[in-house]
């Protein structure tokens, strides 16, 4: 074990049902003694819209007032039963922190900024229903997470269950920092880890046959480095205080849909999260969500979906 280990968590909650078993699944992932949990909410300020009426500017700035008092009151509400819901399951009352600020820019852009502060995720619902303000992926969220080139984010669906995790690796330096990540925000918890390592078939992404002896030669080789891959992969979350014994590999080959047959392996093995690496693409856009990312988080309706950067 690598001793105590400070992590500190950015929750930004919208009021819906989807942010709150967010907060519940993080709640289930970390350590309580070890974390920090920041609760966020952003108040939306009154609609655009409602600045083209025809009214007075007096009347108006006075309504625009009573709209944010009002979202504000129906924050602290949520938010209390967001921390109420982690102190019971542990988390002692000075490493919950609630923050309710209005909107100083877009809601993505502030709760990015605050990301800024010293965090080590991001956890975040993909959907939500709110009558506040819904953090719908493809919305608000998708919005979070392009922002968030420099942080981890994890994104929540459903209710996820807790205590396995299945870590989508290959030799790649983002990998590594992917087996680090999880090492650091599991330290101390009672989890299940499997290194899984996908392999596409050659007729996915080759314009001209490749001879059946190179194909299984390459095929072994590439085998053989995972293999080494695994064994410091493994040692890292060793050291995190995992057993050895509940932690597992597995290299899948010759499939058409990385991301298909890591979610199939997730729900076929009751793993309820899955993590993998941001990849860089391109020096326009530095970062990237990635289009194997960006697949996984649209197929886990019900799984828990760790980027890590």
């Amino acid at each position: 074990m690598n001793g105590l280990r400070r992590k500190k968590l950015l929750l930004p909650l919208d009021g819906s049902e989807q942010s709150l078993q967010g907060i519940r699944y993080a709640g289930s992932m970390v350590h309580p003694a070890r974390t920090k949990l920041v609760l966020l909410h952003v108040v939306n300020t009154i609609p655009d819209a409602f600045w083209d009426l025809d009214v007075h500017q007096a009347h108006r700035e006075q309504i625009s007032r009573e709209w944010v008092t009002q979202q504000t009151a129906c924050a602290c509400g949520f938010m209390d039963e967001a921390r109420r819901a982690l102190l019971e399951s542990g988390f002692p009352p000075e490493a919950v922190h609630v923050r309710i600020q209005e909107r100083k820019n877009s809601i993505a852009s502030d709760i990015a900024d605050e990301s800024l502060e010293g965090y080590s995720a991001v956890v975040m619902g993909r959907s939500g229903m709110s009558k506040i303000k819904d953090l719908v992926l493809g919305s608000t969220a998708n919005k979070v997470i392009e922002k968030l080139t420099f942080l981890s984010t994890w994104v929540v669906g459903g209710s996820p269950k807790p205590g396995k995790i299945l870590l989508a690796i290959d030799p790649s330096q983002g990998s590594m920092q992917a087996v680090n990540h999880v090492a650091h925000m599991v330290e101390g918890m009672d989890m299940e880890v499997r290194l899984l390592h996908v392999i596409r078939g050659f007729e996915t992404h080759q314009s001209a046959p490749i001879p059946m002896m190179n194909a299984k030669e390459w095929m072994a080789a590439a085998r053989t480095r995972m293999e080494r891959v695994f064994l410091v992969a493994g040692k890292v979350l060793l050291q995190a205080g995992i057993p050895e014994h509940r932690i597992s590999t597995r290299i899948v080959s010759d499939v058409v849909s990385r991301s298909g047959t890591i979610i199939r392996e997730a729900h076929e093995e009751g793993f309820g999260t899955v993590v993998v690496a941001r990849r860089k693409m391109s020096k326009a856009e530095e970062f990237l969500m990635g289009r194997m990312s960006n697949k996984l988080i649209q197929l886990a309706k019900d799984l828990a979906v760790w980027v890590v950067t």
